[in-house]
C-alpha cells in the first residue's frame, strides 16, 4: 500500500511533468499542479491536494474489485438510523460504497 506522505513527496519532487500511478501531473506554475489522464486536465491545486487526489484514485484503481462481507452487531450509543448513516457517511468519505441491508436487533441478542 503506497501511503499519502510518499505520494506527496513525489508531487513535491517534480519540476516539469512526470507519471504517477497511470496519470500526467504537470507543474503549472509555482504551486500549482495539475493531474491531467488522457489529455484532460481532471484536477488542479497545490502538492497537497494533488497528492491527496492521486492518493485516491490509487486506491480506487488499485482495490476497486475488493468486496468485503460483513457479519456481525455493533453496540452503539445512538439509533441504528443514525449508526447507517454513519457507517454509509464514512464509507462514501473514503470513496467506497455499500450494497445491503441493516436490521436493528435491539432486543434479539
Amino acid at each position: 500500500m503506497v501511503e499519502l506522505q510518499e505520494v506527496l513527496e513525489r508531487v513535491e519532487a517534480i519540476k516539469d511533468e512526470s507519471e504517477i500511478f497511470g496519470y500526467i501531473v504537470k507543474r503549472v506554475d509555482e504551486p500549482i499542479l495539475q493531474i491531467v489522464f488522457e489529455g484532460e486536465v481532471v484536477h488542479e491545486g497545490d502538492a497537497q491536494y494533488i497528492a491527496e487526489r492521486l492518493h485516491y484514485l490509487y486506491k480506487r484503481d488499485t482495490f476497486a474489485n475488493t468486496y468485503v462481507e460483513i457479519s456481525g452487531v455493533a453496540q452503539v450509543s445512538c439509533s441504528a438510523d443514525e449508526f447507517m448513516d454513519k457507517f454509509i457517511e464514512w464509507l462514501e468519505s473514503n470513496g467506497w460504497a455499500y450494497g445491503g441491508g441493516f436490521k436493528d436487533v435491539t432486543g434479539e441478542t
